[in-house]
């Protein structure tokens, strides 16, 4: 009795501590006391100290899963037998612990209901919601000046792609709900909430996040659609919808001189295009050209620079090309090519698993919350390192592997017979 009565204590701590990441994650970057990080170290005393170390080791032993997530902060373990700057690499390392502390607490704890996987939604979108607040403390018409993003960027709180990126997953754990609830009053406030993140999104100018967006609203309309009309008439649709643009790009000079430049890495001119359209975009044609680069030179590809030297080659690159981007030492902007600059293709082949092998069941069995989250990150880790911030890695981290150790089905309805049945299935899964 007494041993019942701890569990379901810790359970509540547990719990609770979860609810204190969620909130704090959007806050990682924007104060100056490093709340977030002390919620991870909360969380992570906590599961060392509740004991049922047994079964703990049981679901480590288990659950592949759990293995895959952590193999993306384990692959940077063995890149340390080629690190070059040692304080880069040791805050990279640090900075990148919850990708093995999250599936470690999150996969091998008492597995969560979907209230309480929405819950802790709510208190992620909460926290969000009040970061967000403090954009507007000079007021709305200072946002809205186009011509003045230096202003905008200065009052984001959050790094801006990251909090578009962050908007765009509360529009979907708050769309979610709306589904989900019955009451009127609910669904009105659900509603609203929607519409401000869309305004937020609209304020902070990001543009990967408006593609995301609209690439997340289309897959779903697509998935709607296969399921009441089926596979052969929506393939039909697409098919002739693609034959349609490529007819349309064929006939039309400006559009098959944008879709040149793209391909080739070619810089749009800020006299024919809007500079702030086009800016950020001929910045990430240099940081992916002097990417390739490096990786092409001596086959780095292969087996990476390991933690500490990437910085350093892309700078000898940028210095060439682009002075600003020398002196900001900006990174790869792309997830996939950071990967691999660092870890080669293990690194990068790691990173495509842990989204390909969870989004195939949420794709199978309709859970389209974590679909959702997976095409999000994909789309971002195109034009951000979301792995190398601590706001991007905790959001990355924590939410992956509540979905995946809480709400991911990887057998069909035999699996749902029984509680059991479906504890075994997320034990093996």
């Amino acid at each position: 009795m007494l041993g019942r009565k701890v569990s379901a204590v810790n359970e509540k701590v547990y719990f609770f501590l979860l609810l204190f990441v969620a909130f704090l994650i959007p806050t990682a970057e924007g104060l100056p006391v490093k709340l977030a990080s002390l919620s991870v170290i909360l969380l992570s005393a906590h599961w060392l100290v509740s004991g049922n170390y047994r079964q703990k080791f049981d679901r480590l032993r288990t659950n592949r899963l759990l293995w895959l997530f952590t193999g993306l902060f384990l692959i940077n373990l063995v890149g340390l037998l080629r690190f070059g700057n040692v304080d880069e690499a040791g805050d990279l390392l640090v900075r990148k612990l919850p990708l093995l502390l999250f599936p470690l607490v999150i996969g091998t704890s008492a597995k969560l209901s979907r209230k309480q996987v929405d819950h802790l939604i709510v208190a992620f979108t909460l926290g969000l919601f009040l970061i967000s607040l403090f954009t507007f403390r000079e007021g709305i018409a200072v946002l809205l000046d186009r011509n003045d993003l230096t202003t905008m960027v200065r009052l984001t709180l959050l790094h801006r792609p990251y909090a578009g990126m962050f908007s765009v997953f509360a529009i979907i754990g708050l769309s979610r709900m709306f589904r989900t609830h019955s009451s009127f009053a609910i669904r009105v406030f659900l509603l609203l909430a929607i519409l401000y993140f869309l305004f937020f999104i609209y304020i902070l100018y990001v543009k990967m996040s408006v593609i995301a967006l609209i690439a997340l609203v289309v897959m779903f309309a697509l998935l709607g659609a296969v399921k009441k009309l089926g596979k052969l008439p929506v393939l039909a649709a697409g098919v002739l919808l693609l034959l349609s643009a490529s007819w349309y790009i064929s006939r039309d000079e400006q559009a098959r001189v944008i879709l040149k430049k793209i391909t080739s890495f070619e810089d749009f001119s800020y006299q024919e295009y809007n500079i702030h359209l086009v800016s950020s975009i001929n910045i990430r044609f240099i940081n992916w050209g002097c990417s390739v680069q490096v990786l092409q030179k001596n086959n780095n590809w292969i087996t990476g620079l390991g933690i500490g030297n990437t910085q350093e080659k892309l700078n000898q690159c940028y210095m060439d090309l682009n002075p600003w981007i020398y002196e900001n030492q900006m990174n790869a902007h792309n997830e996939y090519l950071e990967e691999t600059l660092r870890n080669g293709v293990p690194g990068l082949l790691i990173l495509l698993l842990c989204i390909a092998v969870p989004l195939v069941p949420s794709l199978r069995y309709e859970n389209y919350t974590y679909l959702g989250f997976l095409a999000l990150f994909a789309i971002c880790c195109i034009t951000e390192n979301v792995l190398s911030r601590q706001a991007g890695i905790m959001f990355y981290a924590f939410f992956n592997s509540v979905f995946a150790f809480n709400s991911l089905r990887l057998e069909g309805k035999r699996g749902e017979e029984t509680m059991h049945s479906t504890r075994q299935c997320y034990h093996s899964g």
